[in-house]
């Protein structure tokens, strides 16, 4: 998609940011550097979401974390669970996990596209104008969960 439509495309995004998010990842990260590391669009959204940081830290017992895994993922593909070393308790692990985006308050999702953003400019890729961008980020609204 040439960019000049993938702009035209990014104006809509004050209907829905996700949308906007979507396409910009699809058509910026498709030829970013990131792919050619061998990344693919899920794991450079999910990279993102970590760069983010929206996350809560948990202690679990080791025997229940790959349920903890499971069912926090299964949430969403943003929904991530980053184990990170064992816990201060014996027999326990401590992991963040990591929140999707579409809870995201306007703040985080402002760090988000922030992050998309500067990806597709690295790239060559026009993004929206900066009065365009910060009118997209005021219409956010996060999901409850």
């Amino acid at each position: 998609m040439a960019a000049g439509l993938l702009c035209a495309l990014l104006g809509l995004l004050l209907l829905d940011v996700d949308i906007v998010y979507a396409i910009c990842r699809g058509r910026c990260f498709g030829r970013s550097v990131w792919t050619a590391v061998g990344c693919g669009d899920l794991d450079v959204y999910r990279q993102h979401i970590l760069n983010a940081g929206v996350c809560r830290p948990v202690e679990v017992n080791e025997a229940a974390a790959n349920t903890l895994v499971t069912s926090w993922s299964s949430h969403g593909i943003g929904w991530l669970a980053e184990r990170l070393d064992y816990g201060a308790h014996e027999g326990f692990v401590l992991f963040h996990l990591y929140y999707g985006s579409s809870t995201y308050d306007t703040k985080q999702m402002s760090r988000l596209l922030d992050s998309v953003i500067e990806d597709c400019k690295e790239q060559g890729i026009q993004t929206l104008t900066p009065n365009e961008i910060a009118r997209m980020k005021a219409t956010w609204r996060a999901e409850r969960i």
